[in-house]
């Protein structure tokens, strides 16, 4: 038996990022910075899709806490000059909101996601379609001090 479960808490380092995919299911990515001690910050790439993602979209900003459940991905791929590549993302299957407003006394839930609908991710049969693994999805580059939330 084997699982690949990937829970996290962090901080989003910048606004997110929402498209739609080919099909017209809402996508919504961002990065979350996970503090590891006094000198160390992990960043992890999270996607988000259907209903999860459009509310990330409306209510997460750079700086708010998140819980996110979820799994991991890992795409390889070789570019023009025979380099190979690797991405690391999580696809979230729920996110908790875990501190700030977006705005003053807006209604907001506390968490979005849960169990999948139909056999796939975000409510699709046979998971998303129209997700194109080797395409950027609009994450800077890791290491990078800019839009670090704390």
């Amino acid at each position: 038996m084997s699982a690949n479960v990937n829970i996290k808490i962090g901080r989003l380092a910048a606004d997110p990022e929402s498209k739609q995919t080919k099909s017209g299911k809402n996508l919504t990515t961002f990065r979350i910075a996970v503090n590891e001690g006094k000198d160390e910050t992990l960043w992890f790439n999270v996607v988000t899709f259907g209903k999860t993602a459009e509310n990330c979209a409306k209510y997460l900003e750079k700086g708010r806490m998140v819980f996110i459940n979820g799994r991991d991905k890992v795409d390889s791929w070789q570019d023009d000059d025979g380099r190979w590549n690797n991405r690391h993302e999580i696809i979230a299957h729920s996110v908790k909101f875990l501190s700030g407003d977006k705005q003053p006394g807006q209604q907001q839930p506390s968490s979005y996601g849960g169990a999948p609908q139909g056999g796939g991710y975000g409510g699709q049969q046979g998971g998303y379609q129209g997700y194109n693994p080797g395409q950027s999805y609009g994450f800077g580059s890791e290491g990078s001090d800019d839009g670090v939330p704390f």
